[in-house]
Order: structure tokens, then C-alpha cells, then sequence
């Protein structure tokens, strides 16, 4: 038994937290304070108590998110090097700096369900075939500035962007309360994850630290 004992792996931990309040009650079942496991990676799902778990399909952001998960647990061959690296800096994140939040890095559900769908393609016309969509789509290092009235539609826009280009891509939603570490740390965690991105990075500056394997 003590042989047996010694050779198990340790229990792995991770909580996943709700991101939206149950209507009924106003507020979210369990608190984000209440979930969190010290010393244990967490991450948030854009659904309610009652809704996080049931995911539309396998493109669902929560459902790949718990995915990612279970492969970096069990190691499989298909989950990149990329993602169990990104596994030891939430860690250190959590534990050097407690109190950080990320920035959000995906649309609202609602907003991302539209910007997947063919529905939105009409509508974006003048914007998909404008002068300055297609030079920013073609050059590189251009910037692509979209302003406009509050409601006016610049998170679906922006998102629609996102989902169509994020080969090798960042994001994040932010808003007046999110901090400058939390905005770079939400950014550095998605080109982590964008094994890619860590390619091309790499053949780019071959004496970086940085290794896939």
C-alpha cells in the first residue's frame, strides 16, 4: 500500500467561477472570493450557476476551457507545451499577486454567438470592404481604430474581427475598472496559449527562452 501511495500522482485542483448573477436572486450563487481555491489555478465561465455547465457545442468557450483542462491534467499528446506553460504562470500570477483580475479576453456570449453566425455579414459590408479595414488587413504594425457612440455597435464589430483573425491574436474587453496589469497579464496569458504564435516567435528570436518542447 505504501509503494501504491507513493507512486499516485497528487489530486489536481481548479475551480472554475460563474461569471454572470442568478436572476432570481439577484446576484451569483457562489462568489468569486467563495470559489477560489488558494494556491490553485481558476478561471471564469460567462454563464450563471445554474447555465455553466452546459455547453451549446464544442466551440463553446467554457466547454474549451474546461477541455484544456483535463488534457494539461492528464498530459495528453494533443495539448500543447504552450498551455501547461500558461498552467505554471496562472499559478504565479495567483500566488504572487493575489488580488490581480484579468481583463476579459472573450465577447459576451450573446455577442460572439452573432459574430459566428452568417446572419452579421450583410451588415458588416461597409465596414469589411472600407479602405481602411483592408490596408490594416494587408500591412502589418498598422493600427485599426474604431470609435464611435456608446451602443453604436463597436464590441460586435471588434469581435467579429477577433473571431475572423485569431491565428495569432490577443484580446481583451476592457473596461474603466480593469487595472494595467490585469489588461497585460490577460494579453500575455492568450499568446501563451496560441502555440502559433510561440512558433513563430521563436524561429523569430531563435536565443529566446522561451521553448515549445
Amino acid at each position: 500500500m505504501r509503494d501504491r501511495q507513493g507512486s499516485l500522482k497528487p489530486i489536481e485542483l481548479h475551480a472554475f467561477i460563474e461569471e454572470l448573477p442568478v436572476d432570481v436572486i439577484g446576484r451569483r450563487v457562489v462568489e468569486p472570493d467563495s470559489a477560489k481555491i488558494p494556491a490553485y489555478n481558476s478561471d471564469t465561465i460567462y454563464a450563471n450557476h445554474m447555465e455553466m455547465t452546459k455547453f451549446n457545442n464544442t466551440a463553446d468557450p467554457g466547454y474549451a476551457k474546461v477541455l484544456n483542462r483535463l488534457r494539461i491534467w492528464i498530459d495528453d499528446d494533443d495539448s500543447s507545451i504552450a498551455l501547461r506553460n500558461v498552467d505554471d504562470l496562472l499559478l504565479k500570477f495567483q500566488l504572487l499577486a493575489p488580488n490581480l483580475v484579468l481583463a476579459k479576453s472573450e465577447p459576451p456570449a450573446s455577442t460572439k454567438k452573432l459574430c459566428e453566425s452568417s446572419k452579421i455579414e450583410p451588415s458588416l459590408k461597409w465596414f469589411k470592404y472600407s479602405t481602411e479595414y483592408i490596408n490594416w488587413r494587408l500591412a502589418k504594425g498598422l493600427r485599426l481604430w474604431l470609435h464611435g457612440e456608446r451602443g453604436s455597435g463597436k464590441t460586435v464589430i471588434m469581435s467579429y474581427i477577433f473571431t475572423s483573425h485569431r491565428h495569432n491574436s490577443a484580446s481583451i474587453l476592457c473596461t474603466c475598472n480593469d487595472s494595467e496589469e490585469g489588461m497585460v497579464a490577460s494579453i500575455v496569458l492568450q499568446l501563451l496559449q496560441n502555440e502559433n504564435f510561440l512558433k513563430g516567435y521563436q524561429s523569430e528570436f531563435p536565443n529566446s527562452r522561451i521553448q515549445l518542447g
